[in-house]
């Protein structure tokens, strides 16, 4: 989709902290709202934004979410989460 690296090291090394943090693991509300600040960055072209969020879900071995992303399946990984969201019920 896009070739260019607009990551810093200092960016890279804020979204691993905050990935440490929070254990390496998202709950399905947090994957949510990725998929939409992921959504509205690239509406915006905002591509800073979007690969920090991929290179978050990337760091977390979220590699599967991370595709569905920066190939825009928004409504793919939504539809996604759903289904494992239910299965867990």
């Amino acid at each position: 989709m896009y070739q260019i690296d607009t990551l810093s090291q200092q960016g890279r090394e804020r979204m691993q902290k905050l990935n440490k943090k929070n254990g390496y693991g998202f709950s399905f509300a947090q994957l949510r709202r990725l998929c939409t600040e992921h959504e509205k960055a690239y509406l915006s072209g905002d591509l800073h934004k979007m690969q920090m969020i991929e290179y978050r879900l990337t760091d977390a071995n979220f590699h599967y979410e991370c595709a569905m992303l920066s190939n825009g399946k928004y409504d793919g990984m939504r539809r996604k989460l759903r289904e494992r969201e239910f299965k867990e019920l």
